[in-house]
């Protein structure tokens, strides 16, 4: 069968076809969990039985694949259901945004793969992206830089803007109708520059810093120990939990140098005062804190991996892993907290075709092989990161079809996949990339070529450049 991602069971149960215009059946059935369905077809009809509308609408999506894709259906039956809860994929709307109209065509496309998650980051040091009611001096300030400084991206032109509050409820409704959850991110300590453009008080040093125009790690991050930094941190908050209705919000944690809480008196007494042994605890401390209030307002909190280098993360805390940590995420996961799987070699997309292509992306094996059980494993997050993407037809080519198999190693069980079978399957539903009007890169990209690799150097060479 020509669906992607593959099917968790099927078999033919008779030598008939299905008749064109057949009827469709629904038939709610208790025993399912929330997306598994099961179809069967026949000569007379199609049965689709489902717990929920949400397993009715991933049955509706095989569905219409398999009506597409496949020049003649036998009668058969199918049972589905996805390996992990949490599929997702990341936009980066700070360093570069995005039109409303190419966020929704890539939610679209994601759901036709059953992807269930897209994770929006919209805070970083080059742009605060969200309309902000209550500080809108985030948004005169902080959401606009002087100019773009990536590698051989250059410009002199003031760039920036934010989404407004209506356009993020239609982009979150229009994700809902194709049971897709938008998670925001606002990354915290680190990352937050342009944060502190607009507050310099939440800063350690207090000075006047200008929204970033290069990508990198920079020095200033949210002073932990000014308890000026929470009440901002809170009201942002609070405006993001009244946009974003699901279960999640993500808070960062990755990549913040801790040079400045080594030289500030605040940070240096909150560790004092709680009896931290360095700064790694007090991100801790942090990231607890914030997790802890975001629980109070019923939201569960994700942060990438580098958390866990405190070695006092909460346990309530979802960890996103994305670079080395197998130790520390393997015992978090072993010791009763939740694990995403998001690893830089194989699902980060916005390096090129020839850095990850795609058979490398279909061979990642999300679990670390120490930890005991898939049970408190979420899924996977495939980000694009935007720094050096600044159109949708760049967007579109690198995400797909790598996508595709990303797609298929979060709904499909491990040892049901094959390489060589996927890419026939591939091949056939081709087409959908029309249909849905994504720039699907080129066979002759997908996978390592000389002449890609080529390029892949010149790629590399560019980003270096400012």
């Amino acid at each position: 069968m020509n669906i992607i991602p593959k099917l968790s069971e099927f078999y033919y149960i008779g030598k008939g076809y299905m008749p064109e215009n057949a009827d469709i059946v629904r038939i709610n059935d208790d025993r399912f969990a929330r997306e598994e369905y099961d179809i069967e077809i026949s000569t007379k009809q199609i049965t689709v039985k489902s717990a929920t509308d949400e397993g009715y609408y991933r049955a509706m999506t095989t569905l219409r694949m398999l009506m597409d894709y496949n020049k003649e259906i036998r009668v058969c039956h199918i049972h589905d259901k996805p390996r992990f809860s949490y599929r997702a994929f990341m936009i980066d709307s700070a360093r570069h945004m995005q039109s409303i109209e190419e966020i929704k065509k890539m939610i679209n496309a994601a759901a036709q793969f059953k992807f269930n998650v897209f994770h929006w980051h919209l805070c970083d040091d080059q742009g605060y992206r969200i309309e902000s009611t209550s500080l809108p001096e985030l948004n005169i300030i902080g959401s606009y830089r002087k100019n773009d400084r990536f590698g051989k991206i250059r410009s002199d032109s003031r760039y920036g803007g934010y989404y407004t509050k209506d356009e993020i409820r239609d982009i979150v409704a229009y994700a809902k109708e194709r049971y897709i959850e938008v998670v925001p991110e606002i990354d915290m300590p680190g990352h937050t520059t342009a944060i502190i453009s607009t507050y310099p008080n939440v800063s350690c040093e207090g000075k006047k810093i200008d929204v970033r125009c290069t990508g990198g790690i920079f020095p200033e991050i949210l002073c932990a120990g000014n308890d000026e930094t929470f009440e901002l941190i809170y009201k942002i908050l609070d405006e993001v939990i009244e946009l974003f209705p699901g279960d999640y919000v993500h808070i960062g944690g990755d990549e913040a140098p801790k040079i400045k809480w080594k030289n500030c008196e605040k940070c240096q007494k909150r560790m004092k005062d709680h009896q931290l042994k360095n700064e790694e605890e007090l991100q801790g401390w942090f990231m607890n804190k914030v997790a802890d209030y975001l629980s109070s307002k019923g939201k569960k909190t994700i942060s990438w991996n580098e958390s866990l280098k405190s070695g006092i993360l909460s346990s309530d805390i979802i960890v996103q892993q994305w670079l080395k940590g197998e130790k520390a995420v393997t015992k978090h996961v072993n010791n009763g907290g939740s694990a995403i799987f998001s690893d830089f070699g194989h699902v980060y997309l916005d390096y090129p075709h020839s850095f990850t292509p795609l058979d490398k992306v279909y061979s990642y094996k999300p679990i670390f092989k120490h930890i005991r059980s898939e049970e408190n494993i979420l899924g996977i997050d495939s980000p694009l990161w935007t720094e050096f993407i600044t159109n949708d037809d760049r967007l579109e080519y690198l995400a797909y079809p790598r996508l595709c198999a990303v797609s298929e190693i979060a709904w499909s069980d491990e040892k049901s996949r094959n390489y060589d079978d996927f890419l026939k399957r591939l091949d056939a539903v081709m087409p959908i990339f029309e249909k849905l009007n994504i720039n699907v890169a080129p066979k002759s990209d997908w996978h390592r070529t000389p002449e890609g690799v080529r390029k892949t150097i010149e790629f590399f060479i560019n980003i270096t450049r400012h």
